[in-house]
């Protein structure tokens, strides 16, 4: 396995300038190690991706960073994301937008979505028109502690997750999973090669 880029070109001084390979201890997958945490930051503020990269090694975090909230859903699928960091400075049509795309994305399932924000009352705002949709919020100016402690929450969460996409895909017969209201929301590997989907 290779270590991942920002797929963006890179100019001096850009966000992306800022992404690096994540160790290679952590790519390789050696025995006894957990697999890095793919991270898509959706900000074009390089505070927050510094604050990021200051934790990568120490966390095992794999940095997608894209700053640029009109193509972040098309970057989420073809990366496949393990969660999704958004800058609440992206505005608030935007995040709205991103917010009701990811959450309503057939690839999504049991995402976490972490929300950075200027302030409480804008977030009271934007809980208000995307009730819900958010699993975390963290207070900007990032506090690494803080940062710290929800990235290993998560990470347990993705763990889960990964156990439980691992045991679905070991099942020979089709399964599909639909939520209330009958929207097909994950389906295993048996599922795709009974009919065709991907």
């Amino acid at each position: 396995m290779t270590a991942r880029y920002a797929t963006r070109p890179r100019k001096a001084g850009s966000l992306a300038s800022l992404a690096r390979p994540a160790p290679a201890a952590a790519v390789a997958g050696q025995p006894g190690r957990p697999q890095p945490l793919r991270v898509l930051l959706v900000s074009d503020q390089s505070a927050v991706a510094e604050a990021l990269l200051a934790l990568r090694d120490s966390l095992q975090l794999e940095l997608l960073l894209h700053p640029e909230p009109g193509s972040a859903l098309q970057r989420f699928v073809q990366e496949r994301a393990d969660c999704v960091l958004l800058d609440d400075a992206m505005g608030d049509d935007a995040l709205l937008s991103l917010l009701e795309g990811l959450r309503s994305s057939l690839h999504s399932e049991w995402l976490p979505i972490m929300l950075l924000v200027d302030d409480a009352a804008h977030w009271r705002r934007l809980a208000l028109r995307a009730p819900g949709m958010v699993d975390y919020v963290l207070a900007k100016p990032l506090e690494p502690l803080a940062l710290h402690e929800r990235f290993v929450a998560t990470r347990r969460l993705v763990s889960l997750r990964r156990v439980a996409r691992s045991a679905l895909d070991r099942v020979s017969e089709g399964v599909i999973v639909i939520d209330e209201q009958g929207r097909i929301r994950s389906f295993n590997a048996a599922a795709e090669r009974l009919f065709g989907w991907s």
